[in-house]
């Protein structure tokens, strides 16, 4: 399962890709060209409804959501910190 050290090194390997698009230095202003036509085609396909477009779109506006989990005992009350155990005779 991915976690924060996986989805850094995803990132960082889109950034630094990016980074190469737009710093060729045979070509001025060609490779950024094609990094304005992928966020075009992002957000038009966003428009017109791809779910998986619309929340990437999302995500690099807003960022991406926290998730909040709650944890609860029985019945919605508190966990329970401390385990009284307790011995019987065998008689």
């Amino acid at each position: 399962m991915p976690g924060p050290k996986s989805d850094k090194l995803w990132s960082q390997a889109i950034r630094m890709a990016a980074m190469r698009e737009m710093e060729d230095p045979n070509t001025p202003g060609k490779k950024a060209k094609r990094l304005n036509i992928i966020a075009d085609n992002l957000v038009r396909m966003a428009a017109e409804g791809d779910i998986m477009a619309m929340k990437e779109v999302g995500d690099r506006i807003d960022g991406k959501a926290i998730a909040r989990n709650e944890h609860a005992g029985p019945d919605g009350e508190s966990i329970p910190l401390a385990l009284n155990v307790g011995f019987k005779s065998a008689d």
